[in-house]
């Protein structure tokens, strides 16, 4: 598995790719982080909206190889989503299961 470090305001911070046994650690962020966990006047500093299931994280991993994490001391601090239209379009239908929802 190819990783990359790098050094950050002196700190080393490592990304590479999610594997799951990540995935716990990264569920744990996207609670913490999500705009329904953070307070009003913490939205200022950001927010995740998305709200992945531990399905669709593995389906990142196996199907996509599209999850990344971001490292710190040994510890995930960060995690980035890249995957297709059509896993978009997957992932919404999970979500939003009758909303008819569809990315095009």
């Amino acid at each position: 598995m190819e990783s990359h470090q790098k050094s950050i305001m002196g700190n080393m911070m490592e990304i590479r790719k999610a594997n799951k046994s990540d995935v716990d650690k990264i569920l744990k962020i996207q609670h913490f982080y999500h705009v329904d966990s953070v307070s009003e006047r913490d939205k200022e500093d950001g927010f995740i909206t998305a709200n992945f299931t531990r399905r669709i994280l593995c389906n990142l991993i196996d199907e996509e190889d599209s999850l990344f994490i971001l490292v710190e001391k040994k510890i995930v601090i960060g995690y980035a989503v890249i995957c297709s239209w059509s896993f978009c379009s997957w992932v919404a239908q999970c979500l939003l299961p009758n909303k008819g929802f569809k990315f095009s």
